[in-house]
């Protein structure tokens, strides 16, 4: 995953609104977010080249998802672990929220750099190592791409005042949310670009929301919320990366009574 809004607490209806955006290369095999064989308590998609997965969640109240950071300035690591096995690894833990949240601060150093956000019942971790970093996320929007937390990029201000507005507007439409992330805007300002080592060109071609390069980009926007009683996962598929053709699949999982609190 490459890009993400949070909304904790923010919405009366809805104690958290998650809309995110997968970049990644289309040969890269991957499943569709599903109820997953092996593990049937736990729903997401599947990255099938390295067994983890960018976004996932449980049956019994635990969310966690994923964004990698883009610092080509630095070397790349020499043997690293796939980032993805983070984000599975805490949904199968049986430990608390807090002890695999410092497991995973303690060999942060094992992984490219990575962006984790943890959820179990109403709390939040968020954990980076580049730079190192680990803390409660308090109520608010919140968004995130391939930069620390909240780092002000120009796709994630976009996103992150887009996602406000509509929720300000106290209603709740995925078809909203969707259009937000289907934004194929870039920033054309080079001032307004980050430097992460590749060049202000590729920044630009990164700077939209959704992305769109021949054999890269945007390969799915998935919309998760956690209403009352469940949690809806609705995730739409781009078969090509340019253009606007796509699959949509749903999950729900019924949860309970004190599942969000």
């Amino acid at each position: 995953m490459c890009l993400a809004v949070l909304a904790l607490a923010a919405h009366p209806d809805f104690p958290l609104i998650l809309c995110s955006n997968r970049d990644e290369f289309f040969e890269r095999p991957a499943l569709p977010i599903h109820f997953w064989k092996d593990q049937p308590e736990i729903f997401g998609g599947i990255d099938l080249k390295a067994n983890g997965t960018w976004l996932a969640c449980t049956r019994e109240g635990r969310l966690a998802f994923l964004t990698n950071v883009r610092n080509l300035k630095k070397p790349p690591h020499p043997n690293p672990r796939s980032r993805g096995l983070l984000v599975s690894e805490f949904l199968m833990d049986k430990g608390s929220l807090e002890d695999y949240a410092n497991q995973v601060l303690e060999r942060s150093g094992e992984y490219e750099g990575f962006n984790l956000l943890l959820y179990e019942r109403g709390r939040t971790i968020y954990l980076g190592n580049d730079p190192k970093s680990k803390m409660e996320v308090e109520p608010g929007i919140h968004a995130v791409s391939n930069a620390s937390w909240n780092t002000d990029w120009p796709k994630t201000t976009r996103a992150k005042r887009a996602v406000e507005e509509q929720i300000l507007t106290g209603n709740f439409g995925k078809e909203e949310f969707f259009k937000i992330f289907a934004d194929a805007t870039r920033e054309d300002d080079p001032d307004k670009l980050p430097d992460t080592g590749i060049g202000k060109e590729k920044e630009r071609i990164l700077s939209s929301i959704r992305i769109q390069t021949p054999g890269y980009g945007t390969r799915g926007t998935t919309i998760t919320w956690i209403s009352k009683n469940q949690l809806t996962m609705v995730e739409r598929i781009y078969p090509d990366p340019m253009v606007d053709l796509y699959s949509e699949r749903t999950l729900v999982c019924p949860m309970e009574p004190n599942w969000s609190v």
